[in-house]
């Protein structure tokens, strides 16, 4: 499937299925994890600086007490890649390894270990062992005990249909739209197909796209409303690097509802706090658009240096559109908001 937004050497997923495709090679997953530990999503990397091309695929899970790191690679990782600990002098750092045996496997343990000067220990264990052709490697910030890490080996396999239901984060928080195919998949989870141009007028071209949740939106009413799915575009004009257009769609009525009833809509501060801007009624292209007062994305927290945002929302049935400028022209915003007011909903069936 041909990405969006060019080839990139970093590409994150919610999803195992959706890995295997990115990752160009075949490789292993444990079909088995420790109590409380879930599927958090999938990095795939790619690189060709080396001789070797390497490709590598990341995993990371995680519990209330700790973070896994599973990596299958197609090339093996340095020794120095271990050593290094802390480019701080006063951080005593040492390196010890051994190797443990999993199913006829040797499996090298490496554990970096560091003494801070306040006495704080700090330790990192990786398991690395080869298989087929491919190098894998776990790695803990808690680190779990040897044994729990001999059933997690024994247990990598190919992936099959009951693997990828369980490699799915239905709740990842920022989670990338990377080819037409991811759009269609998360069209399903926010509960309509939205409008998705590449390009607006004034030299503007879409840079990302990602599904998120409300607290990025507007204010939640409530822990219900908070996760309501949201579907956002960042679109960036190379001739102007300091001005960025952010639109963001979300299925909700009550937003634009309030709007007219209150004449403010609300947002979130970054300590979850609740500020209000006013807003003013417009007529653009037709439609009835509510645009802010100028404000910045953290209200009374942001420095003062930062620039003011301007956000205009507008309703077209039951789907609430945002569009917010930063250092973007006023005059230049009502031609954009004029051009994404005609978007129509993109036709997945095409």
């Amino acid at each position: 499937m041909r990405p969006l937004f060019g080839d990139t050497s970093s590409r994150v997923t919610n999803r195992l299925e959706k890995a295997e495709r990115l990752a160009g090679f075949p490789f292993k997953v444990p079909s088995y994890l420790p109590s409380g530990v879930t599927y958090v999503n999938s990095n795939i990397l790619n690189s060709n600086e080396s001789e070797s091309s390497e490709n590598t695929v990341m995993h990371l899970f995680r519990s209330e007490n700790i973070s896994l790191t599973i990596i299958g690679s197609t090339v093996e990782r340095t020794e120095e890649s271990f050593k290094v600990m802390s480019d701080d002098s006063s951080v005593d750092s040492t390196l010890s390894k051994e190797q443990i045996s999993v199913k006829g496997k040797s499996v090298k343990v490496n554990t970096r270990t560091a003494t801070f000067e306040n006495g704080t220990v700090y330790k990192d264990v990786v398991y690395h062992w080869s298989d087929e052709g491919l190098y894998y490697y776990i790695q803990g910030v808690a680190p779990l005990e040897n044994k729990e890490i001999v059933k997690i080996v024994e247990s990598f396999q190919a992936p099959n249909a009951e693997l990828r239901k369980t490699y799915v984060n239905h709740d990842f928080l920022n989670s990338d739209i990377l080819d037409l195919e991811d759009l269609e998949y998360f069209s399903g989870m926010i509960g309509f197909a939205p409008a998705f141009p590449l390009e607006l007028p004034r030299g503007y071209k879409a840079t990302e796209a990602y599904v998120n949740k409300k607290l990025n939106f507007s204010y939640p009413e409530n822990e219900e409303d908070k996760h309501k799915r949201t579907i956002h575009i960042t679109f960036e004009n190379p001739e102007k690097p300091n001005t960025i257009v952010l639109v963001a769609q979300i299925k909700d009525k009550s937003i634009v509802e309030n709007m007219r009833k209150t004449k403010k809509v609300p947002f979130e501060r970054i300590d979850g706090a609740k500020f209000e801007v006013p807003v003013t009624s417009l007529n653009i292209s037709g439609q009835e658009v509510f645009r802010t007062a100028p404000y910045k994305i953290d209200d009374t927290l942001s420095s003062q240096k930062e620039k003011d945002n301007y956000t205009y929302f507008w309703l077209k049935e039951d789907v609430c559109y945002k569009v917010t400028f930063k250092e973007v022209e006023a005059e230049v915003q009502q031609q954009l908001v004029a051009a994404l007011v005609k978007e129509k909903a993109i036709d997945l069936k095409k």
